[in-house]
């Protein structure tokens, strides 16, 4: 027993469910990040008084469900959940300075709904949207889960254990298959390490996106933002 604890703080930590310590636990690494992103694994579980095999594996729990994700220097940063949670991460955070603007230049270029989709659980995520400005179109907001079907969600399992050696650029496409009325693309989002990031899509109506040069023009949208964004990713 701590000196500092008294005798019912010790039988309540005793007697505490291993899920509320886990939870604990991740909660503290998130307030590390919260005092200083861009850190080591080494740094993190010093900061926040773990082992690294524990701060290891809840690590990998947030990275997971998107509370936190990993650069290719292996640095861990706030993720994309929390930036849907809050919506009040710095400019300096990747998805704020990179791809949010990404998405806007889409959104403007072609009117179609332009989005970022990462997993959540078995769902997926929309963890930055752009609304195009054509009368008829996708309505999706930042913070939608949506079951892992359509283009982005094509993406996001066909890529989730990371780019393939052979890995060349390819669209994945849509029309009709969550909603019978729209239609979607979507190509994956690597780090630099080749880890999985999600999965940038355009949206729209399947009228519109059945016409061979119209498709084929949303997809060289899609090639020019990808090759932008993948020049920022570390």
């Amino acid at each position: 027993m701590s000196r500092k604890d008294s005798p019912e703080q010790a039988v309540q930590k005793q007697s505490a469910p291993a899920g509320v310590a886990a939870l604990e636990r991740g909660l503290s690494i998130l307030r590390t990040l919260g005092q200083q992103e861009g850190l080591s694994l080494t740094e993190i579980a010093q900061r926040s008084d773990l082992n690294k095999a524990t701060a290891l594996r809840l690590l990998r729990t947030l990275e997971q469900q998107g509370f936190v994700w990993r650069d290719g220097r292996q640095l861990y940063y706030f993720g994309y959940a929390l930036a849907v949670i809050t919506r009040n991460l710095s400019m300096e955070n990747w998805l704020a300075s990179s791809m949010q603007p990404e998405l806007d230049l889409m959104a403007k270029q072609t009117g179609e709904t332009a989005s970022f989709f990462n997993c959540s659980g078995e769902q997926r995520l929309c963890v930055a949207v752009a609304m195009g400005w054509r009368d008829v179109g996708h309505r999706l907001c930042a913070g939608d889960t949506l079951p892992m079907t359509g283009a982005s969600g094509h993406v996001l399992a066909e890529f989730s254990d990371g780019r393939p050696k052979d890995y060349e650029f390819k669209v994945s496409q849509s029309l009709g298959e969550r909603v019978a009325e729209l239609a979607a693309l979507a190509v994956p989002v690597f780090s630099g390490d080749g880890k999985l990031l999600g999965a940038l899509g355009l949206s729209g109506t399947r009228t519109r996106f059945q016409e061979d040069d119209y498709r084929q023009e949303l997809c060289a949208h899609l090639a020019a933002s990808l090759e932008r964004i993948h020049s920022a990713v570390p």
